[in-house]
């Protein structure tokens, strides 16, 4: 097995304790707060999360340099650049975990087969670096040295005259093992988002649970009560329109019993009981005028509380049910995005197993031969 795939899984497999390891968004907010708290859990965190990123460096550079035909530049770029990226990150820890990140960088090291000269450089300057604020210079240089460790041995990978003499079959099986354990770094990663999206689909109806119950318990009586205000200012309405027609009736009826008495008092020859009769009749169109403007006048104000208690109850159902509806645009977009990311892994998972399914049988195609190639001797 490479030496680098077999560092990889050992130290994955030693550094993975039951402790609460997840690699900060801040570094140092992380270490004060570990500090502060547990101080063992700080040597967990640095240690999941540096034997996470060496172990899918690892990884993805035997699974690329095993693709044919290699191009080296552009294979290992994609690798380098998330390597350098997550390490300038992981490696941006508070000085106080100065000696915990330095036994652990310098056991990778020595795990590679590292020189203790080598091993002591790659500590100093890893703390110069952080200090002069050159991470990533350092993370560049430490990928190129790990990446020295995972070199294929195999001709059919290495165009060096050196690499002749180093390619019997053996060496090639053993080049495969170390690319099916790469895959299966690669195959349980995969697994792991995919537990994360899945776990995210199960969460999600909840959230939809939630958001329906809160839709029911606000934004449905919200609108119930706005339709129901709706009405009884429609019924408002209509009955101050009547009363309108009711007041202008009213008013063209006591004009016309005016015009009447006018005339008749004007008229020499009426007779008294005319005018007197017509006094009267204008005197009770009058008042009925009076009462019809008065009513009309109690049913306006009676709109217009109706109009300010709806329009009240229509900027509560907007407040409601726009915060209703904007969580569930955000659901719908989250749980999309989600089932988008689960096809994803799906299509990544199965190009793995393809891929590892090529290899083992390819594997176990040269462990014929050569096994059949020693009985016969």
């Amino acid at each position: 097995m490479n030496l680098a795939v077999r560092c990889a899984l050992l130290l994955a497999a030693f550094l993975s304790e039951p402790i609460d390891c997840i690699r900060a968004a801040s570094p140092t907010l992380l270490i004060v707060q570990a500090v502060q708290s547990q101080e063992g859990s700080v040597t967990g965190k640095i240690c999941k999360a540096w034997s996470s990123l060496v172990s899918q460096l690892w990884s993805q550079l035997i699974i690329e340099q095993a693709r044919k035909p290699i191009d080296f530049d552009k294979s290992d770029k994609a690798v380098k650049d998330k390597f350098v990226s997550d390490c300038v990150i992981t490696m941006d820890v508070h000085e106080v975990a100065i000696d915990t990140v330095d036994a652990i960088v310098k056991n990778m090291c020595k795990e590679a087969r590292g020189t203790p000269s080598e091993c002591k450089d790659m500590t100093t300057t890893l703390w110069q670096a952080r200090k002069e604020k050159k991470l990533k210079l350092w993370c560049d240089k430490t990928f190129k040295w790990f990446a020295v460790k995972t070199k294929p041995r195999c001709l059919t990978n290495c165009g060096a005259f050196l690499c002749k003499d180093r390619c019997a079959q053996q060496d090639e099986i053993e080049d495969l093992a170390d690319q099916i354990e790469a895959y299966e770094i690669e195959m349980n990663t995969t697994l792991s988002k995919e537990k994360r999206l899945r776990k995210f689909a199960e969460e999600s109806r909840s959230m939809l649970d939630k958001i329906v119950k809160l839709d029911e318990s606000e934004c449905v009586p919200a609108h119930a009560n706005v339709s129901k205000l709706q009405s009884s200012r429609a019924s408002v309405a209509k009955e101050f329109d009547r009363l309108v027609k009711a007041a202008d009736a009213a008013g063209l009826a006591k004009d016309k019993a005016f015009e009447k008495l006018k005339k008749l008092r004007a008229d020499k020859n009426a007779m008294k009981n005319d005018i007197s009769t017509a006094a009267e009749a204008y005197t009770a169109a009058s008042t009925a005028f009076q009462e019809a403007k008065y009513k009309q006048s109690w049913k306006n104000r009676s709109l217009r509380d109706a109009t300010a208690i709806l329009e009240k109850a229509r900027r509560t159902l907007q407040l409601k049910c726009d915060k209703i509806d904007q969580m569930n645009a955000e659901y719908d977009k989250a749980v999309k995005a989600n089932d988008a990311a689960i096809k994803s892994v799906a299509e990544q998972k199965e190009n793995v197993r393809v891929a590892m399914d090529k290899v083992l049988a390819e594997k176990s195609k040269l462990e014929y031969l050569l096994s059949t190639a020693l009985k016969a001797k």
